[in-house]
């Protein structure tokens, strides 16, 4: 019975940290979007 607790904490663990790496993903975007608009306008 320790087998799937084991499997399943893992796999918690695992959507936690792919659930934080897109939400660094998203800010990241989130800069570089608001950095190229700034870009955009200060061009023009």
């Amino acid at each position: 019975m320790l087998w799937p607790d084991d499997q399943g904490d893992e796999h918690s663990e695992e959507m936690r940290h792919a659930l934080r790496m897109l939400r660094r993903a998203m800010v990241v975007a989130a800069l570089v979007a608001g950095l190229m608009m700034a870009f955009a306008t200060l061009r023009f």
